[in-house]
C-alpha cells in the first residue's frame, strides 16, 4: 500500500502543476501577454516611455506644421494682394491718366495695402503669431529640438505709398514686399521639409521600439495553442492513470479482505 500511496501523491502533485499550468497558459491566450520577469518588465517600461516620447514628438511636429501651413496661406494670400498692387502702381504710372483717375487706383491700392498688413499682423493658430520663431520638440530627449526661424514680415507695410503722386517708388517698394514674400516662403517650405523628415524618423522609431516591445510581451498565440495541447493530454494521462491506480488500489484490497 506504501507503493499505491506514494504513486497517488505523486499523481495529486503532477495534476495541481498542469492544471496551474493550463489557468496560465490560458490566462496568456486570453490576455495576449506574457508572464514577465523583473527584468523584462523593466526593459518593457523603459521602451514604453520612449515610444511615448516619440509619439508626442510625433503631434508636436504635426502641430508646427500646421502653423507653417497657415503661415504658406497668409503668404500666398499676401502674395496675391501685392502682385494687384504691383499692377495698379504700374498703371499709376502713366503721364496719360487723369488726376481723378489716379485717385481711384490709389484708392483701390490703399486697401489691398491695409489687407496684406493686416494678414502680416492678424494671422494667428491658437493664439499664435504664425511668422514667430519656433522650438520644436522632436524626440523623447530635451535635446531633440528644432528651432524654426521667424518668418520676418516687417517689410509687407506699404500702407504709406501712394500711387497717385509716387507711382515709381510704390512700385519699388512693393517690388522689395514681394521679395520678401518669396523668402519667407522658401524658408517656410524649408522648415516644412525638415518637420517631414523627423516626423518620419520619429514615426519609424517609435514603430521599430513598439515591434521591440511587442516581441517581448506578446505571447505566440500557436506555440500557445501547442503548449495548451500538450498540457491537456498531460492531464489527460494524469486522470487515466489515477483511475487505474484507484483501480488497482480496489483490486489489493479485495485480496486482503
Amino acid at each position: 500500500m506504501s507503493a499505491i500511496t506514494a504513486l497517488a501523491s505523486t499523481l495529486s502533485s503532477s495534476i495541481n502543476d498542469v492544471q496551474s499550468k493550463i489557468a496560465d497558459v490560458q490566462n496568456q491566450l486570453a490576455t495576449g501577454k506574457k508572464n514577465l520577469n523583473s527584468a523584462e518588465s523593466g526593459q518593457v517600461t523603459r521602451l514604453s516611455t520612449q515610444v511615448t516620447g516619440y509619439t508626442q514628438a510625433g503631434k508636436n511636429i504635426g502641430q508646427s506644421k500646421n502653423t507653417l501651413d497657415v503661415a504658406n496661406t497668409a503668404l500666398n494670400s499676401m502674395a496675391n494682394l501685392l502682385q494687384q498692387m504691383s499692377q495698379i502702381a504700374t498703371q499709376a504710372n502713366n503721364a496719360g491718366l487723369q488726376s481723378t483717375d489716379k485717385t481711384a487706383l490709389q484708392a483701390t491700392f490703399s486697401s489691398l495695402a491695409s489687407q496684406v498688413n493686416a494678414i502680416s499682423i492678424n494671422t494667428m493658430l491658437n493664439n499664435i503669431d504664425v511668422f514667430a520663431a519656433m522650438t520644436v520638440q522632436t524626440g523623447p530627449v530635451s535635446t531633440n529640438t528644432t528651432t524654426i526661424a521667424a518668418t520676418v514680415v516687417t517689410a509687407l507695410d506699404v500702407t504709406g505709398e501712394d500711387v497717385s503722386t509716387g507711382a515709381t517708388a510704390a512700385i519699388a517698394a512693393v517690388k522689395l514686399a514681394l521679395d520678401a514674400i518669396s523668402t519667407g516662403q522658401s524658408g517656410v517650405n524649408a522648415s516644412l521639409a525638415t518637420l517631414n523628415a523627423q516626423g518620419a524618423n520619429a514615426a519609424a522609431l517609435g514603430t521599430n521600439l513598439q515591434n521591440t516591445i511587442d516581441s517581448i510581451q506578446n505571447v505566440d498565440q500557436t506555440a500557445m495553442q501547442a503548449e495548451l495541447q500538450q498540457l491537456n493530454n498531460q492531464q489527460s494521462i494524469d486522470y487515466y492513470l489515477v483511475s487505474q491506480m484507484n483501480t488497482s488500489a480496489a483490486a489489493v484490497q479485495t485480496i486482503f479482505r
